[in-house]
């Protein structure tokens, strides 16, 4: 006869039950011989099972969610612990010609494309502008006005803007036969073709989703890369800036558009030729438009069951106004974080408390308040119970004091009331920073609050690495990313400590006047002192180390000089005079004023 057995499926234990047969696996060992009886009615056993049980609550305590100990039941914002939302931490200004190509399709909606010229001879720049058909005339000024703030608020250390102008713009005509499906709405297909047709001629930015790009597999860090964009555009549909168009690529564009059954005969006119192959583009300074969807221009025709589709040319005409906006407006293509912006919000689990390990044990220990009763006790017991008393208040300390800080924990991480040095010290290594400087003397001239206010600001410092001043912005308080840093990473106050950037290319930059080669991405360093820390060589020497930690490779420094802090006042007059010189149109006199920085590094 065949036995039935049932297997009893075995409970996973809890981390009281690990804890309780692990400790008591250990003092068996501990104890060897001495120690026998591991039962529940044993003392021992009674007290180990307090501190196990003590020890799986301050667990369950240990892992609420983490908003829930940042915001005690209130909002809490992160940026005041210095925890940035993934834009600002990932993203950096712009260094290539295609972040400055994102940056200014992703700010001005009347941009189609920007072709980026970049003059090496000169550390200049010039951008080429391609806008869509229906922007006015009388509203390209402005969007010039536009890129110009985009370059200066975002440019870098010994990089000038040269010029902003439009493409000249060469009208084709498409031709092409497309067989479409029988459910097809032609209007909305044909505006379709016309719009891809645009965007495979320029780059029609296509926006993308965070959360569609993070669902397919990309890293933070991936979507993030490169300058901040108001919203994401996609790098893959920027086109290539060598000129030259592939019109077999333009036969896959229009034949993966939801309807399309069939697309033959496919080629470009100007009028004069067709162009079947391949399409050049003359230089930067033109660019290829279509001609604007006309009833006499249709030359695109559209065939159901070999009959030509005929199409409201009204509608065709409204939908192709409206369509990129309808892109761009559309929720999907939002790059804003969700995170970013928004403050955090918890769950409040009340004001944790230690109840003492004394009140969970029986009465007869005489150790939880109730004690034993008078006529039982003895003064033997009575010791026995005050140095157990004593003994679990140990233990009773350690849980008092870890809950304690989570308690407090918003309070020690929130900006406005200081945050604990312990955590500077963990933020700063994320980011490879370290404030302390120990091997520094000061010489008492450190402001106090000096490494909270460096750390405000980690998030910034690797995107500004390379930032210049802001030559539209005449405001005297404004400077480039590495003196932002080491001002602040030395938390010295201004009366005894400051120090200026100058950049050689701008002493020449006139309507005049031409860069010398070796003024090209040069720089020299100014720096006043009081008179024990212009004494200290070691001081000295550590700001131009720190300093020249944070210049970036390409950019070299020519003029190291130390004055006494008593003539900053004189240099800074004549620096902020020229950096308002700069940030005029015209820029008058700003070639003498150059003359007289030139004067102050030469002494």
């Amino acid at each position: 006869m065949k036995h039935i057995s049932i297997e009893r499926n075995q409970q996973e234990k809890n981390s009281f039950e690990i804890l309780q047969e692990e400790s008591i696996s250990q003092l068996q060992e501990l104890s060897g011989n001495i120690w026998t009886d591991y039962n529940l009615h044993d003392p021992g056993v009674t007290i180990l099972e307090q501190m196990n049980y003590a020890l799986w609550e301050l667990d369950y305590r240990l892992n609420f969610d983490l908003q829930d100990y940042f915001t005690s039941g209130e909002t809490f914002d992160p940026r005041k612990s210095m925890m940035y939302s993934p834009e600002e931490v990932f993203t950096t200004i712009p260094v290539t010609p295609t972040d400055y190509r994102l940056l200014i399709l992703s700010s001005i909606e009347d941009v189609s494309d920007v072709k980026v010229i970049v003059n090496k001879d000169a550390c200049s720049y010039d951008f080429v502008l391609d806008t869509y058909s229906n922007t006015l005339d009388s509203h390209k000024q402005d969007i010039v006005a536009r890129v110009e703030q985009l370059f200066h608020a975002n440019r870098n250390l010994c990089e000038i803007l040269n010029k902003v102008v439009f493409s000249q713009s060469i009208e084709l005509l498409l031709h092409a036969n497309v067989e479409i499906n029988m459910e097809t709405y032609a209007e909305r297909l044909l505006a379709d073709i016309y719009y891809q047709t645009q965007i495979f001629l320029s780059s029609g930015a296509s926006y993308i989703s965070v959360d569609e790009e993070m669902n397919r597999g990309k890293m933070v860090d991936e979507l993030y890369d490169g300058p901040s964009q108001r919203k994401l555009i996609d790098p893959s549909s920027l086109t290539n800036q060598d000129g030259c168009f592939v019109i077999s690529d333009l036969y896959s564009v229009v034949n993966k558009i939801d309807g399309v059954k069939r697309v033959s005969n496919l080629f470009f006119s100007d009028g004069k030729r067709r162009y079947v192959d391949k399409l050049y583009v003359p230089d930067f300074y033109h660019s290829y438009v279509i001609k604007s969807f006309d009833e006499d221009l249709n030359s695109i025709c559209l065939w159901r069951n070999g009959q030509r589709v005929p199409v409201d040319v009204d509608e065709v005409y409204k939908l192709l106004q409206n369509y990129r906006y309808m892109k761009m407006d559309s929720p999907n293509f939002s790059a804003q974080d969700k995170e970013n912006g928004t403050l955090l919000t918890g769950v409040d689990h009340g004001k944790l408390q230690h109840t003492p390990l004394s009140d969970g044990l029986p009465d007869c220990y005489g150790v939880n308040g109730r004690a034993i009763s008078i006529n039982r006790s003895t003064t033997s017991t009575m010791d026995d119970a005050g140095q157990l008393k004593v003994y679990l208040s140990w233990f009773d300390d350690f849980f008092e004091e870890v809950l304690d800080k989570l308690n407090n924990i918003h309070s020690l991480l929130n900006g406005e009331y200081g945050i604990a040095s312990g955590w500077i010290d963990m933020i700063e290594s994320l980011y490879g920073e370290y404030s302390k400087l120990g091997g520094v003397n000061f010489h008492g001239t450190r402001k106090p609050d000096a490494r909270l206010t460096f750390a405000k600001y980690l998030a910034s410092y690797g995107k500004e690495r390379g930032k210049a001043m802001n030559l539209l912005e005449p405001s005297f308080d404004k400077c480039s990313g590495v003196e932002n840093y080491l001002k602040l990473l030395l938390g010295i106050d201004e009366q005894k400590f400051d120090f200026f950037i100058v950049e050689h290319p701008l002493l020449s930059y006139s309507q005049s006047m031409e860069i010398p080669e070796e003024d090209m991405f040069t720089i020299s360093v100014i720096f006043f002192a009081s008179d024990e820390l212009l004494q200290d060589k070691h001081f000295c020497n550590c700001c131009f180390f720190l300093l020249k930690k944070r210049i970036p490779a390409h950019i070299a420094v020519r003029y190291i000089k130390w004055f006494p802090i008593s003539t900053r006042n004189a240099f800074k007059a004549d620096f902020d005079f020229w950096k308002y010189m700069l940030s005029t149109q015209r820029k008058l006199g700003a070639d003498v004023l150059s003359t007289k920085l030139l004067e102050w590094l030469k002494k």
